[in-house]
């Protein structure tokens, strides 16, 4: 067995362990005091030095303040940037708490900047080249004096940079010149040790539109490909039959602006608020849109990628004319200033633009309203966050997924406990008062709309052994209220939707309450992806069989004793913003049970005070569950408190205040484990691993803490048989009973 850590964060564990108590203790959250307290933790993570800390910059989101700083590389008299690293700490704006640490940190990139030519030596590379394109064209002019630097910046280029046209980009540093010449536009990368001409750099928009419009408008080639392809992946995947177009013309753009089809829309092109270049020889105008607009709805999403096309909002601009001057229902993001210093830098130049723009189409696939997306994509990227080189206008409550007005009436089945009407699920007055009718009326494709209240299976004779099993292909929303018409009005916060096994309606805060509770709650037996759970809170299951000769025909125990909240079998369920709390079992899976090669998608859910005899009180897998944005709290059980088993991917989840009477208070992983983004703090194992234990695998720790686990031995992380790779991640104030503060972080060092 083998521990790999990086250098930077062998110093931040040396330092930051010594530091207990610095954000988990109370302290002012806003004022003087806090900055000073975030600043003092800054100062100690280990990821940062005294000169580190005072080129930080500070962003104030809705829940949290957010202190950046872009990784650059010193040499004599300049330093370079490197292209895509950036660390970024979240506070909580009210407490002070740590929230989240994020980092790209390369390991390939020296510690101190070589000898590379100086900037006046590139920018006169960069002339001399502009000077010999302006002659093999023919234009006007006699002299290089005619070109311009409009930028210069030293890069350590990413091996897969999209603002350059070399792939895999130099190793070495790299200086990028873009220059004007005559109305056009053109950026070259200098290799600024070996001083060559290594290949183009892709300026960014600056006149005109398009899905893509050319780059270079007078020789009518080239485009921002990578930027238009992008979107429109992200838009199919959020269920929207997308066509790309290249340099289209004006007749194409009125054809798609005028569908009443037309949803999302994104253009790339030069341009600014009132006008983009669509095509080689064709602009559009924010009139001309308006007038292609009349009587027709506005454009529910658009995305205006020319560099000031975001600049303007108001009358007589792009995203007044394609919103129609409407907030409701419609809205537009984009850039602003993205052609000019700071952006063109902090956020074109280094890199960010595709990395900001697929956070945005991910957060919105994932259901999240326009500003709730605008808002995480800032927090990822501040480098285009700060000096609003990103900009959103229009309702900030639009949501693009799921999209409920692709199924029709007859596609759609409502639920509400209270209804009066007719029950055959056709409308809301008419609702199915128990969703198990709903069920079985569902044929694939159908969507169930639930109002909030709180629904059993019905009692048909199975006893215990009754549970809400789902179809596969119907997707069930919870959230709503009754009579709403639309998917973004639902709230499952406030409008609470749950699945109860407490089918005699007489469970306490007292375990030995639920003895007589159903033994799952739902069942996901073949379903495929497009079978949905969202909005629904799942409890009181008790999968408590103890019967030791009852066998299943593969030889595993009784499934009666897995999965109390859910039991998922050779299935692909996707699982959306449910929290599955208060189950139990005695044996495997106290909130699910993961089997039978199924690999179900959790997202946003919360899994909380569920508990097991044996493995997994959260989720027991032997299947590769994925697991993006989830809590997982007050979980318990002998092994794995939070989670036990196999997990294709860990991404962006917390682990708080889990327990395992044996190992891994917060994750015990079985097979190969990547955990990305995530949060480990206040888990406990009377044994081994307080945090996080592998078993005979491989785990990768990449951008996460681990805070204040505890364990007999080893707090933070324990493998035994396989390899810890833990990259810009930080562990902090972990315990075990060695009194060893550097063992008690993590096993091996």
């Amino acid at each position: 067995m083998k521990i790999i850590v990086p250098k930077d964060l062998r110093l931040a564990c040396w330092i930051v362990w010594l530091a207990t108590g610095i954000v988990w203790a109370d302290h002012p959250g806003s004022g003087a005091a806090a900055e000073k307290h975030r600043f003092d933790f800054l100062e100690r993570s280990g990821f940062e030095s005294l000169p580190d800390t005072v080129r930080f910059t500070e962003m104030e989101l809705s829940d949290r303040v957010v202190y950046s700083r872009q990784r650059t590389v010193v040499g004599a008299g300049v330093e370079a940037i490197v292209q895509g690293d950036h660390v970024a700490y979240h506070f909580d704006r009210n407490s002070g708490r740590l929230k989240d640490f994020r980092a790209h940190w390369r390991n390939d990139i020296p510690e101190l900047l070589p000898d590379v030519i100086d900037k006046d030596g590139a920018e006169a590379k960069a002339l001399d080249l502009a000077e010999e394109a302006r002659i093999a064209r023919g234009l006007a002019g006699t002299n290089r004096n005619l070109a311009k630097i409009r930028f210069s910046g030293l890069y350590y280029l990413k091996p897969d940079s999209e603002v350059v046209g070399i792939h895999p980009a130099p190793e070495n540093p790299c200086w990028i010149v873009e220059t004007e010449q005559a109305g056009v536009l053109s950026a070259v990368v200098i290799d600024a040790i070996e001083g060559r001409i290594a290949g183009p750099a892709i300026p960014p928009p600056a006149a005109g539109f398009s899905f893509t419009g050319p780059v270079d408008i007078s020789g009518c080639s080239s485009g921002w490909f990578s930027w238009y392809t992008d979107a429109r992946d992200w838009f199919e995947k959020m269920g929207y039959a997308t066509e790309m177009a290249q340099y289209p013309t004006q007749a194409k753009m009125i054809e798609k602006i005028q569908s009443l089809d037309l949803s999302v829309f994104y253009e790339m092109a030069h341009g600014g608020s009132t006008s983009f270049g669509n095509g080689c020889s064709d602009s559009t105008t924010a009139s001309e849109v308006t007038a292609w607009l009349t009587g027709i709805p506005a454009v529910p999403f658009t995305f205006l990628g020319s560099c000031d096309g975001m600049c303007s909002t108001g009358a007589g601009t792009l995203s007044y004319a394609f919103r129609k001057g409407s907030m409701v229902g419609t809205a537009t993001v984009g850039y602003c200033g993205m052609s000019n210093q700071p952006c063109i830098q902090d956020c074109w130049y280094d890199g960010y633009t595709i990395p900001w723009q697929t956070r945005l189409f991910k957060s919105l696939s994932q259901g999240k309203s326009i500003k709730e997306a605008f808002d995480i994509a800032n927090a990822d990227y501040p480098g285009c966050a700060q000096n609003n080189c990103m900009r959103l206008a229009g309702d900030p409550n639009l949501r693009l997924a799921p999209i409920d007005w692709r199924i029709g009436q007859t596609g759609r089945i409502y639920v509400d406990v209270a209804a009066l009407g007719s029950n055959d699920g056709t409308s809301w007055t008419n609702a199915y008062t128990n969703l198990v009718d709903a069920l079985g009326k569902a044929e694939p494709d159908s969507e169930v709309w639930v109002a909030a209240g709180t629904y059993r299976p019905r009692n048909n004779g199975l006893g215990r052994e009754t549970a809400f099993v789902f179809k596969p292909g119907v997707a069930v929303y919870g959230g709503f209220l009754s009579g709403d018409t639309e998917m973004v009005q639902r709230n499952p916060s406030l409008n609470v939707t749950v699945l109860s096994g407490d089918m005699n309606r007489n469970d306490t805060a007292h375990p030995q309450s639920r003895t007589d509770n159903l033994y799952h709650v739902a069942i996901f037996n073949g379903c495929s992806d497009a079978t949905i759970l969202d909005g629904f809170t799942i409890s009181g299951g008790n999968a408590n069989w103890t019967d030791p000769d009852s066998t299943k025909p593969d030889g595993a125990d009784s499934e009666q004793k897995y999965g109390g909240g859910i039991i998922c079998i050779n299935s692909r369920a996707v699982i959306r913003d449910c929290v599955i709390r208060d189950n139990s079992c005695s044996d495997r899976g106290g909130g699910i049970f993961v089997w039978d090669d199924a690999q179900p998608t959790l997202e946003r859910c919360r899994v909380i005070n569920n508990s097991s005899g044996i493995l997994g009180g959260g989720i027991a897998s032997y299947g590769p569950v994925n697991l993006d944005t989830c809590t997982f709290e007050g979980n318990t059980a002998q092994i794995g408190g939070g989670l036990w088993g196999t997990a294709e991917m860990v991404a962006g989840c917390r682990f708080i205040g889990n327990t395992a009477t044996l190992n891994g208070g917060g994750v015990y992983a079985i097979a190969d484990m990547t955990i990305e983004n995530g949060l480990f703090a206040d888990n406990q194992a009377a044994s081994f691993g307080g945090g996080i234990y592998g078993q005979d695998c491989d785990v990768v720790i990449r951008n996460c803490t681990l805070s204040m686990n505890q364990a007999t031995r080893y707090g933070g992380a324990y493998n035994d048989g396989g390899t810890t790779l833990a990259l810009n991640s930080i562990l902090w104030n972990n315990t075990d009973t060695s009194n060893d503060l550097y063992r008690a972080q993590i096993h091996g060092l």
